[in-house]
């Protein structure tokens, strides 16, 4: 997508990302695979759209929510695009998850090393341990 412009309104605020992001990680953590996949979409755009501020305060239960879901049997279809939200937040908000560095590094580890991964998770894994 061509990004219009830098930041939503609503997502310059922090309730504004609390109130989405609670409705996301609800999704990616009880939904079916399709919305999973949705969600982890909407996670990118979420943390796209947002002051780096405003997400702050909820960047630690949403790689939580990322990281735990990332970590079960799943499809590559998904993985990818939590890898990518994972990028996006090492990008954007790296003060803030400084704290989940450790947990944050053995993910990307294991899912490097794990032998359902595609070339393109791969990819985008090495992307994130390199950041």
């Amino acid at each position: 997508y061509k990004k219009k412009v830098q930041t939503l309104k609503m997502l310059e605020k922090p309730l504004g990302v609390k109130t989405l992001s609670s409705v996301i990680q609800n999704s990616i953590t009880h939904g079916s695979i399709e919305i999973r996949i949705d969600s982890a979409i909407c996670f990118q755009y979420l943390i796209d759209f947002s002051k780096p501020e405003s997400v702050k305060g909820d960047i630690i239960k949403i790689c939580g929510a990322l990281i735990r879901v990332v970590n079960d049997k799943f499809p590559p279809a998904l993985k990818i695009h939590i890898f990518i939200a994972l990028k996006l937040i090492l990008l954007k908000a790296n003060v803030a998850v400084k704290a989940m560095a450790p947990q944050l590094q053995t993910t990307f580890l294991k899912a490097f090393n794990d032998s359902s991964a595609t070339q393109d998770v791969r990819k985008v894994v090495v992307d994130c341990l390199v950041l």
